[in-house]
């Protein structure tokens, strides 16, 4: 398993990481399993009475004459199993597919390999998802105005707020199982950002404040109306974002694995500005 991670830099998604990690284990949606032995079968399509249904039998054993006397080797059988997949239409349409390009029965003699399993793809995709987004690492952010020793924004200014490079703005997971391979992508927007005592206007990643920068503008700042005196001396900000998984395969089949929300708390201190009128201008 491949895990690719789109980090934040600056507010511009440029910087990649890429780690590989093991699957969590995916039961086989439809393969095949062992059945009787070339003896067995001889045995069992003989069995029945009824020419006609003899015949019928015979058909599902391809040259099972070769193999009449052989008690080592097996007639494998094929099977979808019905709790590997995520509901019934996805069972009944991948049981369908299966049995129409798979034989009822592989022979396999002693010593040789069975025929590769087959993992349903939707499984594959939220086992994947599941592995990796436990691990995705929360936001990180930086912040402007900075000011004095204690760091503080102030009351009533736009505090920038920006992702730093620490920050996932992409994820994208390719997995394998045999010959199903899928591809699961997390994308998301931007920062959420609440406090107390504060409105925030936050639409995406944010941009490092720089005197150039303020003349653009940001999508993403914070007004704290109230000081965090009454709080202690900081007021935690709560950083969220929320990624939105869908996943594709090489079956052509595709689907969503909803909203995941990583989350993370800053303690900001906020300071108020005293402005004293020296005005004294007599009428």
């Amino acid at each position: 398993m491949k895990v690719t991670y789109t980090m934040a830099s600056g507010g511009a998604a440029d910087a990649v990481t890429s780690t590989a990690s093991q699957v969590t284990s995916v039961a086989p949606s439809c393969g095949y399993k062992p059945g009787r032995t070339g003896a067995e079968a001889a045995e069992f399509i003989g069995g029945f009475g009824d020419e006609k249904a003899n015949r019928a039998v015979a058909a599902m054993y391809p040259g099972w004459e070769d193999y009449v006397d052989d008690t080592t080797g097996r007639w494998w059988t094929r099977y979808c199993d019905e709790s590997a997949f995520a509901d019934q239409d996805a069972y009944v349409e991948a049981a369908r597919e299966f049995n129409a390009e798979h034989p009822w029965h592989v022979w396999v003699a002693e010593g040789e390999d069975p025929p590769d399993s087959e993992v349903d793809p939707a499984a594959l995709a939220s086992a994947v998802w599941t592995s990796v987004s436990a691990d995705i690492p929360s936001p990180s952010i930086d912040r402007n105005p900075t000011i004095g020793e204690s760091q503080a924004t102030v009351v009533g200014f736009d505090t920038w707020v920006w992702a730093t490079a620490d920050t996932p703005t992409r994820v994208e997971i390719v997995a394998a199982v045999g010959s199903t391979s899928v591809t699961v992508i997390a994308t998301s927007s931007g920062l959420d950002l609440s406090a107390q005592d504060a409105e925030a206007d936050c639409t995406g990643f944010g941009i490092p404040w720089t005197p150039a920068n303020d003349a653009k503008g940001t999508d993403c700042v914070i007004v704290f109306d109230r000081s965090s005196a009454h709080l202690g001396g900081t007021t935690p900000m709560n950083v969220d974002v929320q990624y939105s998984a869908s996943w594709k395969s090489t079956t052509d089949r595709s689907g969503y694995l909803g909203a995941l929300t990583t989350t993370s708390t800053v303690e900001i201190p906020v300071a108020e500005i005293q402005a004293l009128n020296t005005n004294t201008r007599q009428p």
